[in-house]
């Protein structure tokens, strides 16, 4: 019975491998059957994924938005969408809602809400509170804009917004706090005028061109964070046989064996001799 069900689930996995190949990338499923990397996605959980018809199980160490913070199927996300499916839907837009004008208030972040708190108290308050109890209980916004804004914090700082200080919102620039000035304090003027953290635009992309430009100097100007964003990449440099560092593109190795001759001064990965 095992066998049997084991070999239905390899032709769904044969069936699907070639229904993918005919309507969504021939290129992409040559290039996995190039390599015997007849894999199809199945089952997934937390840092792990399975095969379709279960005969493997691999640790996904793929950088896919989210999975890498987040896993796969996250329980604590799947349980806070039942949860806010218990009280709402898809809604009405053509009727008001306390939830839609509240985010909306939120995100225009035009005032702060600590008027009723003394000025040279509101530094030691943000400090001992969280950026949940600031929007719940100072801004009086609704349960379901607080769920929205319960993960805000934790792409960057693995922590949700019930665990983050309001001080560090205030000063990350989170919506909230306005026209907030702090009377006779020069901590948030220090952290408004230089943010420790730097996002590129294309995300990580831009981490691997700062280290091709170290090793390789001749195949892009520049010499700063800021200007890798814009600058042209040569690529016909990457593969320069002058260089002492080489790198070649689309060519894929998932073995690499051991070369019986003298290391050479850079390395070739793919097609070429491996030095």
């Amino acid at each position: 019975m095992t066998l049997n069900l084991h070999l239905k689930r390899s032709a769904i996995k044969h069936q699907v491998i070639g229904t993918f190949k005919n309507h969504v990338s021939s290129g992409k499923a040559a290039f996995f059957q190039k390599y015997g990397m007849d894999f199809v996605m199945g089952r997934r959980e937390g840092a792990f994924i399975w095969d379709i018809d279960g005969s493997k199980r691999l640790f996904n160490l793929h950088c896919n938005g989210g999975v890498f913070n987040l896993g796969h199927r996250n329980i604590e996300l799947i349980e806070l969408l039942k949860a806010g499916l218990d009280d709402y839907d898809i809604g009405n837009h053509h009727l008001m809602s306390k939830a839609r004008a509240d985010l909306v208030r939120l995100r225009e972040d035009k005032e702060h809400y600590l008027h009723d708190v003394a000025a040279d108290r509101r530094v030691a308050l943000l400090q001992e509170i969280d950026y949940q109890t600031y929007l719940r209980d100072f801004a009086d916004m609704d349960e379901a804009v607080l769920n929205v804004m319960l993960p805000a914090p934790r792409s960057v700082w693995a922590v949700n917004s019930d665990a983050f200080p309001a001080y560090a919102a205030l000063n990350e620039g989170y919506p909230g706090f306005g026209d907030l000035e702090f009377a006779g304090s020069d901590d948030v003027e220090e952290a408004e005028a230089e943010r420790d953290i730097f996002h590129f635009p294309d995300g990580n992309a831009s981490i691997a061109r700062l280290l091709v430009r170290h090793l390789i100097p001749a195949v892009a100007s520049g010499d700063s964070m800021e200007d890798i964003v814009t600058t042209r990449f040569n690529y016909n440099k990457l593969d320069d046989s002058r260089s002492p560092v080489r790198l070649r593109l689309n060519s894929a190795s998932p073995a690499i064996p051991s070369s019986q001759r003298p290391a050479a001064p850079g390395i070739g990965i793919g097609d070429g001799d491996m030095g």
